[in-house]
C-alpha cells in the first residue's frame, strides 16, 4: 500500500468525492438529518422563549406609561399565548405556565382596590390559584435522571444568608417602599412571607419547571427573571425593578442548580422578612 508524501497534493475531485460519499452513506445522511432537526428545534426554542419575554415586558411597560393601552396589551398578549398553546403542541405547557402572568394582571386591574397592599394581594392571590390549577391540569415530564438530595445542613445556613444579603441590598435600593413601616409588624411580615411562597410556587415551581423541561434550564431562567421583573414595572419604581431583577435572578440560577423549591422559598422569605426589619430598625 502506497502512502502520500507528506506536503504533497490532494488529488483532484478528492474532496467532491468525500462529501459525495458522505451523503451517500445511509447513517452519515441520517446523522446529517438529525442534526439539521436539532438546530431547527433550538431555534423554536429560542424564539418561543423570547415570544414570551417580549410579550409580558412589553404589555407591562405599555401599562406603566399608557394604561388603557397597556391594559389592552396585556390582552393581546394573552391570545397571543393561547393562540400558541393551541398552535404548538410539544411547546404547550410552558405557553400555560406563562399565560398566568397577564392573566394575574387582569385581575389586579378589574377589581377595585384602596391601597397597594390590597392590589399586591389581589395579584398574588390569582396568581396562586392559577398556578395550584395549572400544577394539577399539566403533566410534567418525569426525569429519569436520579436525584440527589441536597446536604441541608449546608444549603439551609447558606440559603439564609443569601436571603439576609438580598433583604439588606433590597432596603438599600428601595428604602421603605409602599410604606411598609406604617404596617404593623406582625402583618407585615405575614404578607411578606406569604408572597415570596406564592413567587417561589409559581416563577420556579410552576413556571421554570415547565419552561425547563421544554427548551432547556438557560431558557427557563432568562423567562422566570423575565416574568418577575415585568411584574413590578407598573409600579413605576426603577429601584424596585432592580431588586426584583436581583432577587430573581439570584433563585432562578439556584433552582437551576439544586431544583428544591426548599431552598429558594427559605431565601426569599429570609430576604423580604430581612427587608421589613431594616425598615423597622432604622424606623
Amino acid at each position: 500500500m502506497h502512502r502520500r508524501a507528506r506536503g504533497a497534493a490532494i488529488p483532484a475531485g478528492t474532496t467532491g468525492r468525500f462529501f459525495t460519499g458522505f451523503l451517500s452513506n445511509p447513517f452519515a445522511a441520517d446523522r446529517w438529518i438529525h442534526l439539521k432537526a436539532e438546530a431547527i428545534e433550538h431555534k423554536q426554542c429560542i424564539a418561543a422563549a423570547l415570544t414570551i419575554i417580549g410579550s409580558l415586558l412589553g404589555a407591562q411597560m405599555l401599562l406603566l406609561s399608557l394604561p388603557a393601552v397597556g391594559a389592552a396589551a396585556n390582552a393581546l398578549s394573552l391570545v397571543l399565548l393561547v393562540g400558541l398553546t393551541l398552535r404548538r403542541d410539544k411547546l404547550r405547557s410552558m405557553f400555560v405556565a406563562a399565560s398566568v402572568v397577564p392573566m394575574a394582571v387582569f385581575a389586579a386591574l378589574a377589581l377595585p382596590q384602596h391601597s397597594n397592599a390590597a392590589q399586591a394581594a389581589v395579584l398574588y392571590g390569582t396568581l396562586a390559584a392559577l398556578a395550584l390549577a395549572y400544577r394539577r391540569m399539566l403533566p410534567t415530564a418525569k426525569s429519569r435522571k436520579k436525584k440527589t438530595k441536597p446536604n441541608y445542613l449546608f444549603a439551609v445556613p447558606a440559603m439564609l444568608a443569601t436571603g439576609a444579603v438580598l433583604g439588606t441590598v433590597s432596603y438599600a435600593i428601595v428604602g421603605d417602599y409602599q410604606s411598609l413601616g406604617a404596617m404593623s409588624l406582625p402583618f407585615a411580615a405575614g404578607m411578606l412571607a406569604g408572597f415570596a411562597v406564592i413567587e417561589e410556587f409559581y416563577f420556579r415551581g410552576v413556571l421554570q419547571r415547565y419552561v425547563r423541561q421544554d427548551v432547556g434550564p438557560t431558557l427557563s431562567v432568562a423567562v422566570a427573571v423575565a416574568a418577575f421583573t415585568a411584574l413590578t414595572l407598573p409600579a413605576g419604581n426603577i429601584g424596585l425593578t432592580a431588586v426584583a431583577f436581583i432577587t430573581s435572578t439570584t433563585l432562578s440560577v439556584a433552582y437551576r442548580l439544586q431544583t428544591n423549591l426548599i431552598l429558594t422559598t427559605v431565601t426569599n422569605v429570609t430576604a423580604k422578612l430581612t427587608l421589613l426589619a431594616c425598615i423597622a430598625l432604622v424606623a
